[in-house]
């Protein structure tokens, strides 16, 4: 019986200490103890007949043999303690199926109620077995036991050893095999553990491994969340060709097959979050020792290992590395998880060092029951907190078993299906690439994948614009003259105004040899003059540059010089400072000078005609040409055409739905090309532009206050100005249209513009592309995406 059994802990007392696997448990269903998330259990296909009263036997022999589950547990002043009973099992309960028309799924559903149930760990039942009949000739033997008592590699020991037991009752023969150890020696050998230098040496190496708290890596968006219900599981099939060409490539490393298989997922990993310090959870079982390699009790632990992984590492080479770290991670295995994240002070955030973990199972393919085959599933290995994949060898000769189970509350049945077929698909192909193959050139995505992203997604064409943004400015002015077209400090700018004032001045700007293919430069302080001179530029077919004033002079000397500028548009104060130093050869008009005002004046403020122009503009003529500060930190011109101007501007007036009742609230340099979007878009729908002075639209409150005065609805800026501006927590921001670009836009800033806007819009893309290159509504559910390309577009992701 148990109380006979001599060890240090059952022979002197009534009630024995958990150990340290058993108190993580403990301390997890304590924060949720109505959840089933700690019930492990499986069923094994027993195709034979069955002496159920041989296997009520068999079973009970082994209990008594471990005393791992005839426990009770109880709450003492120091703490959980686990007291050895007479028995704490119901026993086994026999149902007959066999009458029914599909037995085998009548027995899955009592399994899954059973498994699904929660268990009151201080008096329920922690271990509940039950033999279904079938079938004369087909038997399933469920045990459900709760990860209190037990870990997966207890588990098996146990089944193995019932195996044994109910062959030998059935053959009259001595059961073959060494009786179960005793649980007290389990815990014996982990304190001799604890108070031992390899304690302190396993210690000093994983803190020591991620005293830098690496970040968890996962497939799934947002914040991790606690597993308070089962998770969802999805199964695939590797072929045993297949698992023979991951053995292929194990023994070209010289390591084991499940190598191949960690790398895989290392891999995977890397390739769909782009980051190359990669951490899995690996459960190990936590036994060195003989004594404990041979008793049913839960000591496993699961350890995070850590890889670093870039895209120009070889297969072969990643293989070795993960074998290399693998081996470490073993030699280590018996310091408890829950132990290095009291260290490292994760415990009281809930924090963890990994989030998808590979459990590899390769115990259980021959269990056989007085000569009957067998047929294990595995229905729960405990809570899964993100994604765990469980590997295990299916019956004989049908390769392997890979179970993808993922936390409901992070993905979604979707993204477990696309997750099992892409990493399927990149297994296969990284077991054939060549050794010397880059592991970022194998590929990942599926061919349909591929397709969409390739094809489908880049399927853009439509008709591009027939009428030029020229044209398009001119009706709406024609149409609503008297509509504010820009209002700037409190002074407005009608559209009829605007119309006559940019045809004069596009006159004089000819005069000068403004016209298609040339370049005119802007160098004006926020107003409507700007808009004026942005207007009159594009009128004459020329090309207009903007200057940001406040760069230093050499910059600005440098782009005059280069881009041979037939003039720069400016103001006398700029003029004679900031210009000063700057190309002197380059053409000054200055706007506020009273020679110009005069000259100006004096032209006509008719519509432009063809024979005025130098030249007639073509789709292919610059729009304008911007100077980014380049790679090497030499100001570099980007040109754009007159035809991808207007192709960007028509595409966002569909994507925004503007109309003249908007007014778009501009806070963007000139010399950043987004400011063109805040300038045409609303022109050309007739909408209007509050213009931000200098001054105003550094000043988060003060752009607050402009957008009420003057009823702004919609306003573009970088993500940086956005979380700025919505840190006032100003009510006269809420309700805008909202287009972000300019800077990745986090998930957490995202989320505040979704709940405060009424429509919000990410854009990405570099100057050469104008503009944008791809947009995305930023809705419920938005995964940090630059969504799909902008019309008559394609994009391509590069490596």
């Amino acid at each position: 019986m148990i109380e006979a059994r001599m060890s240090t802990f059952t022979a002197e007392a009534t009630s024995l200490p958990l150990s340290a696997a058993q108190l993580g448990v403990w301390f997890a269903h304590q924060l949720d103890p109505k959840a089933a998330t700690y019930n492990l259990s499986n069923y094994i296909e027993i195709h034979g007949p069955v002496d159920a009263e041989a296997l009520k036997q068999a079973i009970r022999r082994a209990e008594l043999e471990c005393g791992t589950f005839d426990v009770r547990l109880r709450e003492e002043s120091d703490g959980p303690r686990q007291v050895p009973v007479d028995r704490a099992s119901p026993g086994l309960q026999v149902i007959d199926l066999s009458g029914r028309p599909d037995p085998l799924a009548d027995a899955r559903a009592w399994m899954a109620q059973d498994q699904s149930a929660p268990v009151d760990v201080l008096h329920g039942f922690l271990s509940v077995d039950a033999l279904f009949k079938l079938g004369d000739d087909h038997y399933v033997w469920y045990n459900r036991c709760h990860h209190l008592l037990v870990d997966g590699y207890g588990g098996a020991l146990f089944t193995n050893r019932v195996a044994e037991i109910y062959t030998g009752l059935l053959s009259g023969t001595a059961p073959s095999g060494s009786p179960l150890g005793e649980l007290g020696d389990l815990l014996d050998n982990e304190l001799s553990y604890r108070t031992s230098p390899d304690f302190d040496g396993d210690r000093a190496y994983w803190v020591d491994r991620f005293s830098d708290l690496p970040d968890a890596v996962s497939l799934a968006e947002g914040e991790s969340a606690v597993a308070r219900q089962a998770f969802a599981r999805q199964h695939s099939l590797l072929a045993e060709s297949e698992l023979q060409l991951v053995r292929d490539l194990a023994r070209n490393s010289r390591t084991s097959w499940t190598v191949p298989v960690i790398a895989a997922v290392a891999a995977y990993l890397h390739g769909m979050t782009g980051s190359s310090d990669i951490v899995l959870g690996v459960p190990v079982s936590a036994r060195r020792s003989a004594v404990a390699q041979n008793v049913p009790g839960m000591v496993s632990n699961q350890l995070p290992l850590r890889l670093s992984i870039q895209p120009g590492m070889t297969v072969s080479a990643l293989v070795r590395h993960v074998a290399a770290r693998l081996g470490e991670l073993l030699l280590h295995q018996r310091y408890p998880y829950e132990d290095l994240r009291r260290e490292l002070k994760l415990v009281g955030d809930n924090r963890h060092l990994f989030n998808v973990s590979v459990n590899i199972l390769p115990f259980g393919e021959d269990l056989r029951f007085a000569g009957h085959t067998t047929t294990t599933r595995t229905l729960s290995t405990g809570p899964v907190h993100d994604l765990a994949l469980t590997i295990y060898p299916g019956t004989a000769g049908s390769g392997l078993q890979i179970d993808f189970d993922a936390n409901p509350a992070r993905y979604t049945e979707d993204e477990i299906g696309a997750h099992r077929l892409r990493f399927l698909h990149f297994l296969r192909n990284l077991t054939t690439a060549a050794p010397d193959t880059p592991v970022g050139r194998v590929p990942m995505l599926t061919d349909d994948e591929r397709t969409t992203v390739l094809d489908t997604w880049n399927r853009t064409e439509r008709p591009t614009p027939g009428t030029g943004i020229v044209t398009l400015i001119s009706r709406r002015a024609a149409l609503t003259p008297e509509a504010v077209a820009v209002i700037c400090e409190g002074i407005p700018l009608a559209y009829g105004d605007l119309e006559s004032r940019a045809n004069r001045l596009a006159r004089r700007l000819i005069a000068l040899g403004a016209g298609p293919e040339r370049l005119v430069a802007l160098a004006l302080p926020r107003s409507t003059d700007l808009v004026v001179a942005l207007l009159a530029i594009v009128k004459t077919g020329a090309a207009y540059l903007p200057l940001d004033p406040e760069h230093p002079a050499e910059r600005i000397d440098f782009v005059l010089r280069q881009s041979r500028a037939v003039c720069v548009v400016t103001t006398e104060s700029i003029a004679t400072t900031q210009l000063a130093a700057a190309a002197a050869d380059v053409h000054r008009l200055t706007l506020d000078s009273p020679r110009t005002v005069r000259e100006t004046a004096s032209l006509s403020a008719a519509g432009l005609q063809p024979d005025e122009l130098l030249a007639t503009p073509r789709p292919d003529h610059p729009a304008y040409v911007i100077y980014t500060s380049g790679s090497t930190g030499t100001p570099k011109g980007v040109m754009v055409t007159r035809a991808g101007l207007a192709n960007i501007v028509d595409f966002m007036c569909a994507e925004t739905a503007m109309t003249p009742d908007d007014r778009v609230l501009a806070v963007t340099t000139i010399a950043f090309d987004i400011a063109s979007l805040e300038v045409l878009l609303p022109l050309v729908t007739g909408a209007g532009i509050v213009m931000a002075t200098d001054e105003e639209m550094g000043d988060p409150v003060t752009l607050g206050r402009l957008a009420a005065a003057h009823g702004a609805t919609t306003l573009q800026a970088t993500p940086s100005l956005w979380r700025a501006l919505l840190e006032t927590d100003r009510q006269e921001l809420r309700g805008l249209r909202m287009l972000v670009a300019g800077e990745a836009l986090a998930k957490s800033l995202a989320e505040t513009m979704r709940e405060a806007g009424s429509q919000v819009i990410n854009g990405y893309g570099p100057s050469e592309t104008t503009i944008y290159s791809s947009v995305c509504p930023v809705e419920e559910g938005w995964n940090n995406s630059i969504g799909r390309p902008v019309a008559n577009t394609q994009v391509y992701v590069l490596d």
